[in-house]
């Protein structure tokens, strides 16, 4: 994930200078009744850094994608069930089957997204007098359509984990209650996720035991939401990083 983080540090760094900057619009010093501007009308910054913004989250998405196809599949999971399913003695049970499908008609269209849009300007605009557009503001909105559905996405590769070590956690404890066998660090965010969707932990049982007994689009849902918030697995999660920072 190293390129992904520089990336994204460097993407956050281009935009605070831009926005902080008087190349495009004036910045009107009313003390001093002053106009500042530098007459640069080409924002480029902007589009450029969210084309590479949208290129990232495609990336992560594609390395989600991978990991959950991984814990689904019996050659490369090491024990756990088939798609994940919780009672295996039920004679129609899919587990997250329907899930990873899900999660494989977003990806695609999140590493489409990641196509750049900063290069697709005009070149005849206005008797070719702007005939150079930074296209800052389509890739911009771009970009915030891109980080929603990624929250989703996230949303789906969380629900995954959840199941993962509530199934890893029998093998080896005999009980689902993946909170005996998680780090403290993994341990909140997966209460996080648990109290998100609202579903506690339960020794007899997974996150997700049969197919008919919760709306998994509801729970995308909530996490989702929870993610765009800033909330709980948010706080979770920066929790874990804050751990890694203070130990350099």
């Amino acid at each position: 994930m190293g390129p992904i983080v520089d990336g994204i540090e460097q993407i956050t760094n281009q935009v605070e200078v831009e926005v902080n900057s008087v190349t495009d619009n004036p910045l009107i010093d009313v003390e001093n009744k002053a106009s500042l501007h530098g007459g640069n009308f080409l924002g480029q910054y902007i589009g450029v850094g969210m084309d590479q913004l949208r290129y990232y989250v495609g990336l992560l998405a594609k390395h989600l994608d991978v990991q959950i196809a991984y814990l689904v599949a019996p050659e490369f999971n090491n024990g756990l069930p088939p798609s994940l399913v919780g009672n295996q003695q039920r004679s129609v049970n899919m587990g997250l089957k329907g899930l990873q499908i899900t999660g494989n008609s977003i990806m695609p269209l999140l590493t489409f997204y990641g196509n750049s849009i900063a290069d697709r300007f005009p070149t005849h605009a206005e008797q070719y007098n702007q005939n150079i557009n930074s296209q800052g503001f389509a890739s911009a909105n771009l970009a915030r359509t891109s980080v929603e559905i990624f929250q989703q996405y996230m949303a789906i590769a969380l629900m995954f984990g959840v199941q993962a070590v509530d199934l890893r956690t029998y093998a080896v404890a005999e009980h689902y209650d993946a909170r005996a066998t998680l780090s403290p660090g993994t341990r909140e965010l997966y209460m996080a996720v648990r109290d998100v969707v609202g579903v506690p932990p339960c020794a007899d049982r997974p996150y997700i035991w049969n197919d008919h007994e919760q709306s998994l689009d509801l729970h995308i849902a909530r996490i989702a939401a929870d993610i765009a918030s800033g909330g709980q697995i948010v706080a979770a999660v920066n929790n874990v990083l804050s751990s890694f920072k203070s130990g350099f």
